[in-house]
């Protein structure tokens, strides 16, 4: 085991705002052109362009069918658009997808505005309105008088009275829904910058429970990074929101409750990563030969957030850096062949110097049975064998996740745990999941993919995915497929 220097990240204690520093809004501007010319429910002659809609206050929705958030704003929508009816205000709900597809789907969630269809990326894009829903409220000038997220907020942002407004030549009372910005360098103990440091920024519901706030960004070659996402209005005041600092080599870092910072200083953050602990090793495969591959972690119960990991090199040699001075479980997980997976666990102490190679063992006994299926390779996971895998949970453990990519949340890795439930009751049988996939597909809208409740507990991540409902598309060959597992004709 080698050890580099130990040392501590000491948070920040300053005086708190009233707000969080960082939060900036969307300038007064003109509304880009729309784009579109397909119009459904509009009067005749009806054109969606600023110049024929000048004089009138606009609700621009950008929406999708596939988008749950989306479909939950329809009847608010329906409902202010009854209210203003007499007014002069035009409801335009704009979506990428053709005619074909919307008009059925009217048949069943009624709008009542005008829906323009097949909006060309170029409005997607100017309206930044890859995620939906979002909603701008445009002015009688034409300008965006409010950018909204109404999928973020319990109660719908847009009242009768903020339209009046606008109308009446008066500040509509809106709040854009605010953003997050902060930027700066990372750099280690001798101000050398780091490169490749992932960053996220949390807000934090309990010890163990947090929601990540937009996507995460990485340093550059200056370690320099820029951060900014869209937040709910009813966010800015609440406590903690907390930026996250991870690389293979550094100790974990985080920096808490960004209000504590002048908006100066959020702007221009330098952030010291400290080195930690280090242990190296070999691993060995269940014949004592080096277990090439394999996927190596070290787990901190207590303290989550410092787990590290990577993939042995040829010799089954691995390094692990950046670790705190806690006593932690070394893991490992490795596909031996399609059919067979490796596994070995031990409690272990970065500091004890233990160098001797560690041997992995076969986690499935003669009498599980692999089956194939959906183009992988599964086997049922309870008992020992959840316990080998590292699972909290009992479930359909992943051998060879194959090429398929029919899981609504992602790419499966050798080792996952597909952790679904039939009400309470969870699934860890073949048959039975095929089973529960069958009827999940028979209970989904024509063309609509189809859910099913549980998670995915992913060893390669070290994380639980998707939950408490999760997506999949088959195919007419794998519904066969899965009839034939489940033993239905």
């Amino acid at each position: 085991m080698s050890q580099s220097r130990i040392a501590y990240l000491l948070p920040c204690l300053l005086c708190a705002s009233s707000a969080i520093a960082g939060i900036f809004h969307h300038v007064k501007e003109a509304a880009p052109e729309l784009g579109v010319s397909e119009l459904l429910q509009a009067p005749a002659g009806a054109k969606a362009d600023w110049k024929s809609l000048r004089g009138k206050v606009v609700v621009v929705e950008f929406w999708a069918t596939w988008c749950g958030n989306c479909i939950r704003q329809i009847p608010r929508l329906n409902e202010l658009t009854e209210q203003m009816k007499n007014d002069s205000v035009v409801f335009i709900s704009v979506t990428d997808e053709d005619r074909a597809t919307i008009e059925p789907f009217l048949k069943t969630h009624p709008m009542r505005g005008w829906v323009a269809v097949s909006a060309p990326a170029s409005t997607i894009a100017a309206y930044d309105a890859e995620g939906r829903p979002i909603t701008y409220v445009v002015g009688p000038d034409g300008m965006i008088d409010a950018k909204l997220d109404p999928g973020f907020e319990s109660k719908f942002p847009i009242q009768p009275q903020n339209l009046r407004n606008l109308l009446a030549g008066k500040p509509s009372g809106l709040v854009t829904t605010p953003r997050l910005g902060y930027a700066g360098q990372v750099v280690d103990a001798e101000g050398a910058p780091v490169e490749g440091v992932a960053i996220f920024a949390r807000k934090r519901r309990s010890p163990t429970d947090w929601t990540q706030i937009g996507g995460g960004v990485t340093t550059d070659r200056q370690g320099r990074f820029a951060f900014d996402a869209e937040i709910p209005t009813s966010w800015v005041n609440e406590f903690p929101v907390s930026i996250e600092f991870n690389h293979p080599r550094f100790l974990f870092a985080r920096l808490e409750d960004l209000r504590l910072l002048p908006a100066e200083q959020l702007a221009n953050l330098r952030i010291t990563l400290q080195d930690g602990n280090a242990i190296s090793g070999r691993l060995l495969n269940a014949d004592g030969q080096p277990a090439a591959h394999a996927r190596t972690r070290i787990a901190f119960d207590a303290q989550p957030d410092y787990a590290k990991d990577c993939e042995t090199d040829a010799q089954g040699g691995f390094d692990l850096r950046g670790l705190p001075t806690l006593k932690g479980e070394l893991r490992a997980l490795l596909a031996e062949s399609p059919n067979q997976l490796l596994s070995f666990r031990q409690e272990i102490d970065p500091r004890s110097g233990q160098t001797a190679p560690f041997q992995m063992h076969r986690v499935l006994p003669g009498s599980a049975k692999a089956v194939h299926m959906l183009g992988m390779t599964i086997v049922s996971a309870t008992g020992d064998i959840q316990k080998e895998v590292f699972s909290a949970q009992p479930g359909i453990l992943v051998i060879d996740p194959g090429t398929r990519n029919w899981l609504g949340i992602g790419v499966l890795h050798t080792g996952d745990c597909i952790c679904a439930t039939r009400g309470q009751e969870p699934i860890a049988d073949v048959q039975s999941f095929a089973r529960l996939l069958l009827d999940a597909h028979a209970r989904a809208e024509p063309k609509k993919r189809a859910w099913i409740s549980g998670s995915v507990q992913s060893f390669y991540f070290g994380v639980v995915n998707g939950g408490p409902q999760f997506p999949f598309s088959l195919t007419e060959s794998d519904l066969a497929e899965l009839r034939a597992i489940a033993g239905q004709p």
